[in-house]
C-alpha cells in the first residue's frame, strides 16, 4: 500500500490507462486529419472536373457558332465584292471585320486558353521523391521498378504517411484548381467579344446575300 492507500497494481493500471487514453486521443486526431484531408482531396477533384466541364462547354459553344455560321459565310463569299455604292462598301467591310475578328478571337484566344485548362499537368511542388513515402501520385508510383516494389512500399504505409500523401496531393490539386479557374475566368470577355463579332458576321453575311 502507498501513502494514499492504493495498491501498487492500481497505480500501474492507472498509468497504463492514462497512456492508452493519450494514445487513443492521438490516433483520433490523426484519423480526423486524414478524414479532413480526404474530404478536401475529393472536393478539389470535383472542382477540377467542374473546370474541365466548363471549358468543354465553352469549346462546344465556339464550335456551334462556327458550324452555324459556316454555311452562311460560304454563301456570302460567292456574292462578296468591294465595288459598288458607298453603303455596299461599308457592308462588305463590316462583313470582313466581323468574321476576321470572330475567327481570330475564337481560334487564337478562346480555344487556346481553354486548351490550357484541360491539358494534363505534372507535380511541381516536390523537392525530391522519397520512395518510402510518396506512394499516391501516379508519376511517383511509376518510378518503382515493378508492381511488387510498389506493393511493398504500400504495405509499410502508416497513418502519418497516408496523411502526408493526402496533404501533398491536396496542395498539388489546389494549385491546379487555381490555374484552371483563372484560365476559365480569363475567357469571359473574349467569349463576349467573339459572340458580338459572330452576330456582326452573321448579320452582314445575310445582308450580302440579300443585296447580291
Amino acid at each position: 500500500m502507498d501513502r494514499d492507500g492504493r495498491h501498487p497494481g492500481v497505480w500501474k493500471r492507472l498509468v497504463v490507462e492514462s497512456r492508452l487514453s493519450g494514445l487513443g486521443k492521438e490516433m483520433d486526431h490523426t484519423e480526423n486529419c486524414i478524414r479532413f484531408a480526404r474530404h478536401n482531396f475529393e472536393n478539389l477533384q470535383s472542382l477540377i472536373r467542374f473546370a474541365d466541364a466548363k471549358a468543354g462547354a465553352l469549346a462546344g459553344y465556339v464550335f456551334v457558332l462556327v458550324g452555324t455560321g459556316a454555311n452562311l459565310f460560304i454563301k456570302a463569299l460567292d456574292k462578296f465584292h468591294l465595288s459598288g455604292s458607298f453603303w455596299r462598301g461599308v457592308l462588305d467591310t463590316l462583313f470582313c471585320i466581323g468574321w476576321t475578328a470572330f475567327l481570330a478571337i475564337a481560334a487564337v484566344v478562346v480555344l487556346r486558353r481553354l486548351l490550357g485548362v484541360v491539358l494534363p499537368r505534372s507535380a511541381k511542388h516536390y523537392d525530391k521523391v522519397d520512395h518510402s513515402r510518396n506512394i499516391m501520385y501516379w508519376e511517383h508510383i511509376a518510378l518503382r521498378a515493378n508492381n511488387e516494389a510498389y506493393a511493398q512500399d504500400v504495405s509499410r504505409c502508416d497513418s502519418a504517411t497516408e496523411l502526408r500523401n493526402l496533404s501533398d496531393q491536396g496542395y498539388e490539386l489546389a494549385k491546379i484548381v487555381g490555374v484552371k479557374m483563372k484560365a476559365v475566368d480569363s475567357v469571359r470577355v473574349p467569349v463576349l467579344w467573339m459572340t458580338l463579332s459572330w452576330v456582326v458576321g452573321i448579320s452582314t453575311a445575310a445582308l450580302v446575300i440579300l443585296v447580291g
